[in-house]
This record gives C-alpha cells, structure tokens and sequence, in this order.
C-alpha cells in the first residue's frame, strides 16, 4: 500500500524525510490494525493536502475498535476501552501485537483522530492537547485521520525515545483535566 501511495507523482513524494517517516508508519499500523482486527471485508485509504498539512484517512466499516477492544478485554464501555487504549500496550492479540501502534502513531502526528461507535479520540501534538468527545450519529467502523505538517513532522525517533528506554515501552503519559 505505501509503494502505491507514495509514488514519484504522489503527494507524498514531494515531502521531506520526516513527514514520509511518520506517514509510512501511521499507515502501515493503521492498516495493519484494520485488517488484523476490524472483520472488515475492505479498507478505505485516503491521503490529500488540506492547507498546510497531508492527511491520511483510514476507514473500515468493521466491528469498531472501541467495542472489539470491550469485547475483548471485557470492559464495561466504549469509553473505557478509549481509557485503555490511550495509555498504550493494549492489544486482543497480545502473542502477534504489542498494542503500541494506535498509542504511538497518536504521538507521532500533528494532529490525530480516532472515532468510532460513540466516541472521537483526538491528539493534538501542535497544541499539546487531548480531548474525547462523542459522535452522534455512531460511526460504524472504525476512521482515523491523521494529519501532518510536513514544515513541522514530528521526528520518529524523538516520539519513541519519549516513551522506550533500550527500544522497549517502558512509559506512558496519561491526561486528565477536571
């Protein structure tokens, strides 16, 4: 999928290293986490320049992350499953994933945006800033946008120094606002 999205006459192509780096990597764990765990028979897969930035848009019309991730793990809500899922090393699927995809491509974005069923999950990086709100309709699947000012990329690097010691997760950083 990256090849095809990131040819010579792509909008990708005419990025600089770091914003290719954090594009390839958000797509590759979102698609992966879509085929992997969604139940979708397809996923959609969109990129277009919106101003300054690049967005890439991903969506499924599977089960729903936030309620496979209920589900799954046996949690009461939807909500909590956002809980959850925000801290990072959250996975159905712990003996083929590490559940740091979602977490990390959060960190890596300028701006990204989750929403599924109920809620929207959104990480802004530029304004260091964290908010869940709901959806009304309900999604059905699973969107996630993510966008990235290819002046302002974020370095892959610096994300995962942030949060690993010797290339493991070892931290995370958890937002809470009364």
């Amino acid at each position: 999928v990256w090849v095809d999205m990131s040819g010579p006459v792509s909008t990708i192509a005419s990025l600089g290293s770091a914003a290719q780096s954090v594009l390839h990597y958000a797509l590759t764990e979102l698609v992966n986490n879509a085929v992997e765990h969604s139940g979708a028979p397809e996923v959609e897969i969109a990129i277009s320049r919106t101003g300054e930035a690049v967005e890439l848009a991903v969506r499924d019309e599977g089960v729903g992350v936030f309620e496979h991730l209920r589900q799954r793990l046996g949690l009461a809500s939807e909500l909590e499953a956002l809980q959850e899922l925000s801290k990072g090393k959250t996975t159905t699927m712990p003996e083929r994933h590490s559940g740091e995809g979602l977490f990390f491509t959060s960190k890596a974005a300028n701006r990204f945006e989750l929403a599924s069923g109920i809620l929207r999950w959104v990480v802004d990086n530029r304004r260091d800033d964290t908010a869940v709100g709901s959806v009304e309709p309900p999604v059905r699947g699973t969107t996630v946008r993510v966008e990235v000012d290819p002046d302002r990329a974020r370095d892959l690097n610096e994300v995962f120094a942030e949060y690993t010691r010797d290339f493991e997760f070892t931290r995370t950083r958890v937002v809470i606002r009364l």
